[in-house]
């Protein structure tokens, strides 16, 4: 895995920006900053989400990705006290001077507000147990920009 063992200076300068464009708008859905966690998405992209048992889940462009965002917004407002992403490994797959595909194992952990874990912060899914992904992200820089052109999530029990 070249892009994991030694990389020129440019290399390091994308996975550097990638990353932080990442982590910044992942960091704004936790703050329900809707506007922030979708600005780096375009009319191009995509945001699948993949989990055991239910055909795969597609939001196309812009528009799509920002509706679905925001439901997931509203249902952990309806339900919860707080979202947080945990970024917990970065895998480089490729980096060149245009594209960057990195897989980010990400644990979601959600505030219970109601019940007897009521003030617990505990790791699951919107929907119950689970909540461990694997974000499988494609990064494009366009007109000198890094965007995200597709965000999968995948369930970590669908991926090897």
């Amino acid at each position: 895995m070249k892009v994991n063992q030694c990389i020129t200076a440019e290399q390091m300068a994308t996975r550097q920006a990638v990353r932080v464009m990442n982590e910044a708008r992942i960091a704004c859905f936790d703050t329900a900053d809707l506007a922030g966690c979708v600005k780096d998405f375009v009319d191009e992209s995509k945001f699948i989400v993949s989990v055991p048992g239910v055909e795969d889940v597609v939001f196309e462009g812009y528009a799509g990705i920002r509706t679905v965002e925001e439901g997931f917004l509203r249902a952990i407002a309806e339900n919860f006290g707080g979202s947080y992403h945990e970024l917990c490994e970065w895998r480089w797959k490729e980096i060149s001077a245009d594209t960057c595909e990195v897989h980010v194992l990400n644990k979601l952990w959600l505030l219970e507000k109601n019940g007897e874990k009521s003030g617990e912060w505990v790791q699951r899914d919107l929907g119950g147990p689970g909540g461990v992904y694997w974000f499988f992200i494609n990064n494009k820089r366009i007109d000198g920009v890094w965007r995200t052109v597709e965000q999968h999530a995948i369930a970590t029990s669908l991926v090897d």
